[in-house]
């Protein structure tokens, strides 16, 4: 997992260094003021979204939208940002006075793992032989105040595991519970009891996918609950 975690991030810092290294995030115009995309580059997992913004001369601009690809990603006549699929594009932005003003955004698509979860959506009759892992993942939008994690009923042993951006193991983890007691939570949370009874909540969560492991050690009739509070 480590090893896959380490190609990932490379992989994608090469990716956005070959879009970037193409010159379209820098002002097509010679002179200024420029228009402005903010962020030029964005890292988005598939399947989310992002809000891209324009400004020329430092004041929001009127501008049109297109995407070099739209199997990897659109955008919308408002900026937004869409994931469709693993790779790389541009989002391009044209100044409605003044075509030749011209910005691009850099946007790497991310790959996600496991399986998707919905917000307060239970999964009922979990569990596993000794052993067996299951990743699960959910969308953590912009500004929530919490996102909690929770194994419950069933009988037997398993333990869960929480890390944003990039599945966790069941060997790396830190900050049991996480409890959004914690000030300053970190980005990888675990909850290992005794039985199927297991909680992980992590305060003012960052925007993005997060993760959830479960390992069994053989249990049954389990449920799983992943939930984001505004």
């Amino acid at each position: 997992m480590t090893h896959r975690t380490v190609i990932r991030f490379f992989s994608s810092t090469l990716l956005a260094g070959l879009v970037l290294g193409c010159g379209k995030d820098t002002p097509s115009a010679t002179y200024a003021p420029f228009l402005n995309v903010d962020p030029i580059f964005a890292g988005i997992d598939q399947g989310a979204q992002q809000q891209l913004t324009a400004t020329f001369g430092g004041q929001p601009a009127t501008v049109t939208w297109a995407s070099s690809n739209t199997a990897v990603a659109t955008v919308n006549g408002t900026g937004n940002v869409t994931a469709v699929a693993v790779g790389t594009a541009a989002a391009t932005a044209t100044l409605t006075s003044d075509p030749s003003q011209i910005r691009s955004a850099s946007i790497t698509v991310l790959a996600v793992f496991g399986i998707g979860l919905q917000n307060g959506v239970p999964v009922t009759g979990l569990g596993d032989a000794d052993g067996v892992t299951r990743l699960y993942r959910i969308a953590v939008p912009a500004g929530k105040t919490s996102v909690s994690f929770v194994l419950a009923g069933g009988t037997g042993d398993a333990d869960i595991y929480v890390q944003r951006a990039t599945p966790p193991t069941s060997t790396v983890h830190v900050a049991p519970g996480c409890t959004s007691a914690n000030p300053n939570p970190p980005s990888s949370c675990s909850s290992e009891g005794p039985d199927t009874n297991e909680s992980v909540t992590v305060a003012n969560p960052a925007k993005g996918t997060w993760y959830v492991l479960i390992k069994s050690f053989v249990y049954s009739g389990a449920t799983l609950t992943a939930t984001y509070a505004p």
